[in-house]
């Protein structure tokens, strides 16, 4: 629910910038989404089992927003991850598992449905 509202939060700055299509979104995006420390999915409040920083639902809505925005916006992902410094492990992966959520969605909706056959 939390990364939802972030979500929302990030969908009205991008509109607030003037970012209209899926590569101006990603690349916005992109070089939001941060690494451990500040913002990766390891992060939690310290002394609260199981609580999430703010920064981690905040990059998870990011990360979320750029599988979203499709095939558009593998060229920016991956220009990224080419760029991203070897020791940012975290970044590298989330990077990584954008690309794979992006050409997943692209794999099912290019399958032909049961009455397309």
């Amino acid at each position: 629910m939390r990364e939802e509202a972030y979500k929302g939060c990030l969908l009205a700055e991008m509109a607030q910038a003037g970012l209209s299509t899926p590569a101006e979104r990603a690349t916005w995006l992109v070089t939001r989404v941060t690494g451990i420390g500040t913002g990766h999915a390891s992060d939690w409040v310290p002394g609260m089992t199981g609580e999430k920083t703010p920064e981690v639902i905040r990059n998870a809505a990011m990360l979320r927003l750029l599988s979203e925005q499709g095939p558009e916006a593998l060229a920016v992902v991956r220009s990224a991850l080419v760029e991203a410094p070897d020791d940012d492990y975290e970044r590298v992966e989330a990077l990584a598992r954008v690309i794979i959520m992006i050409c997943r969605t692209q794999s099912t909706s290019a399958e032909p449905g049961i009455g397309d056959q």
